[in-house]
């Protein structure tokens, strides 16, 4: 059995201590990106030399969002080798509407563009359980927060 520890809300939002942890997944739905994002940018202006990976993930029901929405932090993700970009489509649909044809070229050219690149937009919802299970026993060395 495994141990889970949770604290909070408690305010203000913020990453506390950000310099003790080693691995930060930042999980967002919908519009829970908004506050996510603001965690984002902060690492990414004062990413502590301790810190190994940070995880973005959002679901968002259709691709437009991932187009449309904070294309500067998307953009500084993808160039910043501590950050893993993921995006998932939940929307389920027979037949994809045109924009998600716009979001796939636009994911390959910034693919083409970015080394390093590991995020692409995923049909579907993010297999949480083994993201997060990927380091699990890691107490005090991963921050995991969420909104959405």
């Amino acid at each position: 059995a495994r141990k889970v520890h949770l604290d909070g809300p408690y305010g203000a939002l913020g990453i506390a201590e950000p310099e003790h942890y080693r691995v930060v997944y930042l999980i967002a739905g919908g519009v829970g990106v908004t506050p996510m994002a603001s965690l984002a940018q902060h690492l990414l202006n004062k990413c502590p030399p301790a810190l190994e990976r940070v995880h973005f993930v959002w679901t968002n029901r259709g691709p437009e969002a991932f187009v449309e929405w904070l294309p500067e932090l998307k953009q500084a993700m993808l160039r910043h080798q501590t950050f893993r970009l993921q995006l998932f489509n939940t929307r389920t649909a027979a037949k994809p509407p045109p924009e998600d044809e716009i979001l796939t070229k636009h994911v390959s050219e910034v693919t083409d563009v970015e080394e390093g690149f590991e995020g692409v937009v995923t049909q579907g919802r993010p297999d949480l359980p083994a993201l997060l299970g990927a380091h699990a026993g890691e107490a005090g060395n991963v921050g995991v927060y969420v909104c959405g």
